[in-house]
């Protein structure tokens, strides 16, 4: 189902039936913020905090689409640490999204395009790390 959003906007919501007292409605605020908290997650190599960020901060950087089909499709436009195995990184992200959305909404994502747009060195993640923690 699409709305019109405050600024005119598309938005899409996954709406179906919920047992004989009404519907279940999930935004695509929800979607986005399900993935967020899902490439997260995604480490690397035992080192604390998250390997994978998302461009932009919280709500930038994750697309979320209903299709027609009733799956959804996930944009994420992310930073990856230096050195680390760019095609092994992404498919854990795009399982770890299609894993958590899957439990959380009973529905299915038919894809989680990953598009890499930046590669961070090392001091930067110290200073990214030690802006973090401030």
């Amino acid at each position: 189902m699409a709305e019109k959003g405050k600024g005119g906007e598309k938005r899409h919501r996954a709406s179906r039936p919920l047992g004989a007292l009404g519907r279940l409605t999930i935004s695509d605020e929800v979607f986005a913020a399900i993935a967020e908290r899902a490439v997260a997650e995604v480490q690397r190599g035992g080192l604390p905090g998250p390997a994978v960020l998302l461009i932009g901060g919280r709500g930038k950087g994750v697309e979320a689409r209903l299709e027609d089909d009733e799956t959804v499709r996930f944009s994420l436009r992310v930073s990856f640490p230096y050195g680390e195995p760019i095609p092994l990184l992404s498919q854990e992200v795009q399982e770890r999204v299609a894993a958590r959305v899957g439990e959380m909404t009973g529905l299915r994502v038919s894809a989680v395009d990953v598009y890499i747009q930046e590669i961070r060195l090392p001091l930067e993640e110290e200073l990214a790390g030690a802006e973090a923690g401030t």
